[in-house]
């Protein structure tokens, strides 16, 4: 499974075709790309997309690793990093974060396809998860909550 709204942030428009086109290839057909993160939190509030592919050097005073940071204090959603950078200070950066996938340049249709379809079944069993947890725990206050599952 794909998601179907998918944001790019990623400064080289050769690099957001090539995305676009294979997101395209796999039915993917709303995808959306920013050079910057100049309109990137914006868009995610008001368009209901489903995954952000990041690349951690963009355009503008700050980088991927802090959008994505400011991304998600505002929304939960899937984050795959595209990068060159993939030393080892950047992969502990990106770590701390916690993305549901990485990938480094170059790559090819295939690496794309399947670290999406990866992260974006992980997201969405993440979020099942979460929600028949909510179902089953009662919490009466912060000290106190109890299960309805029988053990």
């Amino acid at each position: 499974m794909l998601p179907h709204k998918v944001l790019v942030v990623e400064d080289e428009l050769i690099t957001q075709r090539y995305i676009k086109n294979i997101l395209r290839e796999f039915q993917v057909n709303d995808v959306v790309c920013f050079n910057s993160a100049d309109g990137v939190i914006d868009a995610l509030e008001e368009f209901d997309y489903e995954m952000v592919l990041m690349d951690i050097n963009i355009r503008g005073a700050i980088d991927g690793i802090a959008l994505a940071k400011e991304i998600l204090n505002h929304k939960k959603i899937p984050i795959i990093f595209i990068t060159a950078y993939n030393d080892d200070e950047t992969l502990d950066e990106v770590l701390g974060i916690s993305p549901f996938g990485f990938l480094s340049k170059p790559f090819n249709s295939k690496d794309l396809i399947t670290i999406v379809k990866i992260a974006y079944h992980r997201f969405l069993d993440c979020q099942k998860k979460k929600h028949s947890q909510n179902q089953t725990n009662v919490s009466i206050s912060s000290q106190y909550s109890f299960t309805l599952i029988e053990k």
